[in-house]
């Protein structure tokens, strides 16, 4: 029997912090091999964690107050769009690509 663990960087390049590690065993004899999940290693540091109550108890009074803000679009129909690559500059582009509204 020949086992090994290899890493798998594949999300990496989609933005993944971690690689996957996969765990191979072959059978010598049968020539019959498996494959399964063996967890992850963490391969470039996180992003710092966001304190979304910060966030909120800073956007709700201008919020309800209906104020102007470079994080706030208020449309001419009365809706709100929040600006995400305001309030998160820097986040990656996948974050950054959806707008919240409300």
């Amino acid at each position: 029997m020949l086992a090994f663990t290899i890493e798998r960087h594949g999300r990496t390049v989609l933005g993944s912090t971690r690689a996957e590690l996969q765990r191979w065993e072959v059978n010598l004899d049968t020539q019959e091999a498996s494959c399964f999940s063996a967890g992850y290693r963490q391969v470039a540091p996180t992003s710092p964690r966001v304190n979304f109550q910060q966030v909120a108890r800073e956007l709700a009074p201008l919020i309800l107050s209906r104020q102007d803000d470079e994080r706030l679009k208020w449309r001419k129909d009365g809706s709100l769009q929040v600006i995400m690559t305001k309030i998160f500059p820097g986040s990656v582009a996948q974050t950054l690509s959806v707008e919240a509204s409300a």
